[in-house]
């Protein structure tokens, strides 16, 4: 949503098209009514719509496009292969999901059937002139022998928060001692490993409090192993702000995120983030500067501990976080990508500079 309004507010030339029942037509953004409906109730509930392609044929005729960027290997996915071999335009693919770190996690199959996949996804990310991917791990994966994607053709790409985002409460300087986990409460997400890491910073710190915002299949485990954990439930994005104001850290024990809005998110309110070394965080987070990179739950633990332990530095990693947040702007990110897919575009108008407490605006 947040790339259809930066399009729909610059003017670019480019739309988006959906296949779904619960979206409304606006400005940018086609909507095609789903043939038949899949529901995949194993992954999140979520729902595969299936599209007639004729629909996607003409709205593309007529639209007169000449590039495609699809950002979902299902049946979407093959419906932009088609487009691109019905009109011969250049098709890139935009990777936001480690499909094959998924199945290994989430599924009990086989090193056989995992392989399966792993041949499947090369040959269908292969297809496109380009993928894009939200990390330099996928990068590196996908260029080596398990993938073979040639280098040249895998472009680094970000996410960016809307400029409405950043809190306009003040975050406190003394610690509060509380944590905060927000995120999908699923296995995958890595959250069987919050009772252990907050249970070992107790050993040290007995009154630190944990909050909990989400929901997910791993719920009813999580809450009986950390009964006196504050659950929120769901809670929305709008409200995420002032959730963040309320917290020291914010813990991402993940190694299934390709990037981890959250992690800006969380920094754009000054609080750092303790998460492991692995794909987005890993690019996003400087370990020690405005958060924490760890290899396991054990060395998080000691990270949160070493935080509550020196307020000055902590008030120091807390101001490099909101800095760190303001890096990913989408002027610049947007300028990248177009850039990469051939699309001449101009530079953008206004600059976006760095300050201590604000954005300063500077013209041209």
């Amino acid at each position: 949503q947040s790339v259809r309004v930066e399009i729909e507010l610059k003017g670019y030339a480019i739309d988006f098209v959906v296949c779904s029942n619960n979206i409304q037509s606006m400005p940018n953004l086609h909507v095609i009514k789903p043939l038949a409906e899949v529901p995949l109730e194993q992954f999140g509930g979520n729902v595969i719509g299936i599209p007639n392609i004729l629909d996607l044929h003409r709205i593309f005729q007529k639209g007169g496009y000449d590039r495609i960027i699809c950002s979902t290997e299902l049946v979407m996915g093959l419906a932009a292969i088609c487009l691109k071999e019905a009109f011969c335009v250049p098709a890139y693919f935009y990777m936001h999901t480690d499909w094959l770190d998924f199945f290994q996690k989430s599924t009990d199959l086989n090193n056989h059937a995992i392989d399966r996949i792993r041949r499947m996804l090369r040959a269908f990310y292969k297809r496109f002139d380009g993928v894009f991917v939200l990390n330099s791990e996928h990068k590196d994966w996908l260029s080596s022998s398990y993938m073979g994607l040639d280098k040249d053709k895998i472009f680094e790409t970000s996410h960016w928060l809307d400029k409405g985002y950043y809190p306009s409460q003040t975050h406190q300087d003394t610690f509060q001692y509380k944590l905060l986990f927000a995120g999908r409460l699923s296995k995958e997400k890595g959250v069987m490993d919050l009772p252990f890491i907050v249970n070992r910073v107790r050993e040290i710190y007995p009154e630190i409090q944990i909050i909990i915002a989400g929901s997910g299949p791993a719920e009813v485990e999580l809450k009986a192993l950390l009964p006196e954990a504050d659950f929120r439930g769901w809670v929305d994005h709008a409200d995420m702000p002032s959730l963040y104001t309320e917290a020291d850290l914010l813990l991402l024990p993940s190694k299934f995120d390709t990037f981890g809005v959250v992690v800006l998110e969380a920094m754009a309110g000054r609080v750092p983030v303790a998460a492991y070394n692995s794909k987005g965080p890993k690019d996003i987070i400087q370990n020690g500067v405005n958060g924490y990179l760890s290899n396991d739950a054990d060395e998080m633990a000691a990270q949160i501990i070493s935080f509550f332990e020196d307020s000055y530095k902590t008030s120091e990693m807390k101001q490099a976080a909101y800095l760190r947040s303001l890096d990913y702007q989408p002027e610049f990110i947007m300028k990248k990508l177009f850039e990469d897919i051939n699309l001449p575009i101009k530079s953008p108008d206004k600059l976006l500079v760095r300050t201590i407490e604000r954005y300063e605006v500077i013209y041209n």
